[in-house]
Formats: C-alpha cells, structure tokens, sequence
C-alpha cells in the first residue's frame, strides 16, 4: 500500500463528496421553494388534490409544528423541561422530533410553555404519490 496515493485518493473522495452535498443543498433549496409556491396556488384554488393523467397524485398535508429550544434560553428551557417530566427529552440536546411533540401536545390541549425558551413553527408540505403502471 502506498499511503500517500491513498492518502490523495481519500482526499479526492472527500473533496467530490462535499461538491455532491452542495448540490443536493441547492436542489433541497429548488424544491422546497417549488413546494410552498405549489402549496399557495393549490390553496388559493381550493385543491387539496391533484391528479395526473398517468395517476400521479400531489395532496396538501396537514400543517406539521417544529419546535427548537431557543439558545440564550437553554438553561431555562432544559430546566422547564425537567420540572414538567420531560427529561427523558435531554440527552446532550433535546431531540427536535421530541420536542416538536412535545410542543404539539401542550398546545393541543391547551396548556402553556414557555415562549421565551422556545420557538415553533407549522409548515405544510406536500406528499408526492407515484402513480401505479
């Protein structure tokens, strides 16, 4: 084995995979804004449904809630979590998954939290169903 060959071919890889996961970044991007933009116009249009000739399917998704722990709160926020029964959420950060459900559930049943340690959004998105052959 020739390390230096190895070490020019490890570095290679690694230079081509950055370029293929900033590609993928811009097309992420590309179709996320093509997604919303599809989202307001099936709205304004009343469809929530949209069917291909070749039985292709888009269908507007019930707005999901994301939720993050606000940084210069954290400690406020890890804390709130602990003294709610949460803490099984804390590992060395919170899971966003967790804590968007979390989030979602004291919302939905009318309880508060602390807006000052956390932030969320909802986001709609669509689901892209193949069609069958």
């Amino acid at each position: 084995m020739n390390i230096t060959k190895r070490m020019a071919e490890l570095f290679a890889l690694d230079a081509k995979i950055e370029a293929q996961k900033s590609k993928l970044s811009d097309l992420n991007e590309k179709m996320e804004r093509i997604e919303q933009q599809t989202i307001e116009w099936m709205e304004a249009n009343n469809m929530a449904t949209v069917k291909g000739s070749d039985g292709r399917q888009m269908i507007v998704m019930p707005p999901r809630l994301f939720a993050s722990v606000k940084k210069e709160n954290r400690d406020m926020a890890f804390a709130w979590l602990k003294d709610k029964g949460f803490d099984y959420a804390i590992q060395p950060s919170v899971h966003h998954g967790t804590l968007s459900t979390i989030i979602k559930d004291r919302i939905s049943n009318g309880n508060s939290f602390p807006d000052d340690c956390f932030s969320y959004y909802h986001k709609k998105s669509l689901s892209l169903r193949p069609g069958t052959k």
